[in-house]
């Protein structure tokens, strides 16, 4: 087996674009699970403020994936969050996350 190869894929699944889409998979939740904690936390220091919105900017390249930013909006609606990613001249994507009762 190939070091780059996961072990958790089977024999007949190490297609290139499986071994890929494992291998990503694996990084983006990790990345997820590490962004939900910056994002609760943003969440409710701007609550604590009294408002109803938050901003976070990300300069790494994971949430400027549009397979991530689906899986973090998705996370968002669960928690009766919505957000939205807005692309920035500088190679990063901001987050607007919105909350209250007229979005429930």
């Amino acid at each position: 087996m190939n070091p780059v190869t996961p072990a958790k894929i089977s024999e007949t699944e190490q297609t290139l674009g499986a071994v890929a889409t494992h291998i990503a998979s694996e990084k983006a939740k990790t990345w997820l699970d590490d962004t939900f904690k910056v994002i609760r936390k943003s969440v409710l220091d701007m609550a604590e403020q009294g408002l109803f919105h938050c901003t976070i900017v990300f300069e790494d390249l994971l949430p400027q994936d549009p397979v991530n930013q689906e899986r973090i909006l998705k996370l968002l609606s669960k928690q009766n969050l919505k957000g939205e990613f807005q692309a920035l001249e500088t190679s990063s994507v901001q987050l607007v996350i919105h909350w209250g009762q007229h979005l429930l």
